[in-house]
């Protein structure tokens, strides 16, 4: 299976890598379902943003 590609914006990246590790953990299980085309478990749309924002 070929994983969608993760494209950071502005600090992203960094900013989630100075986490404490429980929260990296949570946080990398939700982008590696994301790049799979799985919605995370503790998926919310975000109405306020734009119809179909995940």
């Amino acid at each position: 299976m070929t994983l969608k590609p993760i494209r950071w914006v502005g600090p992203a990246r960094e900013e989630i890598q100075s986490l404490p590790e429980d929260a990296r953990k949570e946080a990398g299980f939700s982008l590696w379902t994301l790049q799979q085309g799985i919605q995370p478990p503790d998926f919310k749309p975000m109405s306020i943003v734009g119809k179909g924002v995940e």
